[in-house]
């Protein structure tokens, strides 16, 4: 465990002895480049969000056509069905 320690502070001082920029203009950059990474995030949700619903909407439309001729099927089959019935 010591190891380790002992690492990370051997490294968090080269870091700063070899940083190319001041602290506060790392601060900055990385300030920055959250920023954009979280308007990325939000526009690629709302793209999910939009094709979700153009999905969810294509589902419901190909279930109605769907229960449609299926309601179709049966009434032809029920029809069918009463003309063998009255014939016997």
């Amino acid at each position: 465990m010591k190891k380790l320690f002992f690492a990370a502070g051997i490294g968090c001082i080269l870091g700063l002895l070899f940083a190319p920029r001041k602290g506060t203009e790392l601060r900055e950059d990385l300030r920055k480049r959250l920023e954009k990474l979280q308007e990325k995030i939000e526009e690629q949700r709302c793209e999910l969000k939009e094709e979700t619903a153009d999905n969810f909407s294509r589902a419901n439309a190909a279930i109605a056509k769907a229960g449609s001729s299926a309601c179709e099927a049966f009434t032809k089959l029920d029809k069918n069905l009463h003309e063998i019935f009255s014939k016997v």
